[in-house]
């Protein structure tokens, strides 16, 4: 450790020219400013000082005492001491009681990383307790565990996330490569006012192996348009005394193997440390202005996890289940879809795409097919439209992402006997209607049928009722007219409900109405990275993504126009023209 060392440097908050420096001699803390501000004094940190673990049921370590126990494999943090008290995670506060551990209890949660580069930036390594992958003093070095060889962005992010709420300081990453800005945005509770300089921490940062004062990571607040509220936070631990020690093996990322012996079985420091809201120059009078909290790797550190105070900072903290399917047919798609939303812990919504939710069995004998890794769009919303069950009986369904509180359904119930067999099910524009047909092959205790309408495909109106066979083994031909069409898109499904009050669906199908006025579109799907608008008159066409971010503007006169959207990545796109819009497939 250097005798002089930067812990952290920020530019205060309103002076651009002005630089703060927090300076760690031994045993003291000096503080260097070309602007002295007095009342900034609160907001200096001191390293964490003692960890507290459930390694082997209770492990604990510290500045003053370093254990001679190192971990070498998952456990996770029960507490931490900073500023000289003692603060708790809520990951088992009884551990803690039942060790005559006084402390104040806090609600510490890894933030929610769903993906970290997987290119090779110097010596970039899984890092792993010694014991994790069963080999004592060795590793596996079969290429395929304890993780694939080439793995994604998410397998990595996994190991910073794992453990109870994400705690796990036995696995973690180290020296993460530069290339990607790791964003995660607050609900509208934002950052909460009371916990700006209350004497309680709001972030924690792990440090696992030898730190570096170069090529620092960043923390920084952001407002709704990328700018920084308050100050960055750098993290340099190079100042900070260990207060543990660890056994790791240290798997090369890409291979995931590892055949150099100091890199096996390796003894390593643990630093950490924690900084209130107040360190990042939040203050009463910017607080509101921040949507988002930004953390950026820049190649050198060695993190298990990074934590937040869950009541201080709303970023995403569970998944809540707004809506399931109540019946399946062992693997068939179910046509109710699951639809998952990612909240805070306060149960306010969280606006971010690109968090995976993983579907799986929690309970009964079956397991789940089709697309069972979904990711949220926009608005956090993650929704299972290509879902199955495969097996027999009742089930429940368990949703999971990365350090966040799961959710588990409500029952589930197989239909081993469907009411309705489809055979088909067909539209198609007449003049100025869309005539529906449809034919069952069997049907047993029907009762009607009713058609829904949607113009989006999610969201359904029923337009009609037709009368079921109710009992019958032979095909049965059905029709109904939709007289009053949208124009554009129009998609239409048939839910049947039996006797016995079991509902089954047909597939959805779908028309693309052109009205005498209408603008057409064609072909969409497309084909060869083109297609070709019908405009009756001039109009403004508009593509947006699922984001929905506009990534394609044309002004175009009448006739037939042809749009190239061949750089444009695979995926429905939605396309405005005047008042009308539809969907459009670039597969």
């Amino acid at each position: 450790m250097k005798n002089i060392s930067t812990f952290f440097t920020r530019q205060l908050f309103g002076h651009k020219s002005s630089t703060r420096r927090i300076i760690f001699f031994p045993g003291k803390l000096i503080v260097v400013s070309t602007i002295i501000l007095l009342q900034c004094f609160t907001n200096l940190q001191a390293q964490v000082t003692a960890i507290y673990s459930d390694y082997n049921g209770y492990w604990t370590s510290s500045l003053s005492s370093i254990s001679t126990t190192l971990p070498d494999n998952s456990h996770n943090m029960l507490a931490f001491t900073w500023n000289g008290t003692t603060f708790s995670t809520g990951v088992n506060d009884a551990i803690l009681t039942a060790h005559s551990i006084t402390f104040t209890p806090l609600n510490f949660r890894a933030f929610p990383i769903n993906s970290v580069p997987n290119t090779s930036g110097g010596s970039y390594f899984v890092m792993l307790g010694q014991n994790y992958d069963g080999v004592n003093n060795g590793v596996l070095n079969n290429g395929v565990t304890p993780f694939p060889a080439n793995p994604t962005g998410a397998q990595l992010a996994s190991f910073l996330t794992d453990g109870k709420k994400g705690l796990d300081l036995g696995t973690g990453l180290a020296n993460i490569p530069a290339g990607s800005t790791l964003k995660f945005n607050l609900s509208s509770n934002g950052i909460s006012a009371s916990a700006i300089n209350d004497g309680k921490p709001d972030i924690f940062v792990t440090q696992m192996a030898t730190p570096s004062s170069s090529n620092l990571d960043i923390l920084k607040f952001v407002d709704a348009s990328g700018n920084t509220v308050g100050n960055q936070i750098t993290i340099d631990q190079t100042s900070l005394s260990p207060i543990g020690n660890w056994t790791a093996d240290f798997y090369d990322f890409s291979t995931a193997t590892q055949t150099n012996s100091s890199f096996i079985n390796s003894s390593r420091p643990m630093r950490f440390f924690a900084a209130d809201l107040s360190s990042f120059g939040i203050t009463a009078s910017n607080y509101a202005n921040a949507v988002a909290l930004v953390y950026q790797p820049n190649g050198t550190s060695d993190p298990a996890f990074i934590a937040f105070n869950e009541p201080a900072i709303s970023v995403a903290t569970q998944l809540t289940l707004t809506s399931q399917p109540t019946t399946y047919k062992t693997a068939v798609t179910m046509t109710t879809s699951a639809v998952i939303q990612v909240r805070d812990g306060l149960g306010q919504v969280i606006n971010q795409s690109g968090i995976p939710v993983t579907a799986s069995v929690a309970t009964g004998a079956a397991v789940t097919a089709g697309t069972v890794t979904v990711n949220t769009d926009a608005n956090g919303v993650a929704t299972f439209s290509n879902l199955q069950i495969v097996g027999a009986g009742t089930v429940t369904l368990l949703f999971t992402s990365a350090s966040l509180n799961q959710v588990v359904s409500a029952n589930i119930t197989n239909i081993t006997t469907l009411p309705v067999s489809w055979i088909s099910f067909t539209a198609n524009q007449q003049n100025e209607n869309i005539v529906l047909n449809w034919s069952t092959s069997n049907e047993l205790n029907s009762g009607d049928f009713i058609i829904q309408h949607s113009d989006d495909g999610t969201s359904w109106t029923d337009i009609g009722t037709v009368a079921a066979a109710g009992n019958s083994s032979s095909t049965q031909q059905y029709n109904f007219v939709h007289t009053s069409p949208d124009k554009g898109d129009n998609y239409y499904r048939i839910e049947e409900k039996d006797l016995d009050g079991n509902v089954v669906y047909s597939d959805i199908t779908h028309v693309l109405f052109s009205g005498e006025n209408s603008i057409k579109v064609y072909p969409n799907p497309v084909i060869s990275g083109s297609f070709t608008i019908q405009l009756p008159q001039a109009a403004t066409v508009s593509l947006y993504n699922i984001s929905g971010a506009e990534v394609l503007r044309k002004k175009l006169q009448a006739g037939n126009r042809q749009i190239d959207v061949s750089a444009l990545s695979k995926g429905a796109y939605l396309l405005k023209m005047d008042k009308q819009s539809m969907t459009l497939i670039i597969p």
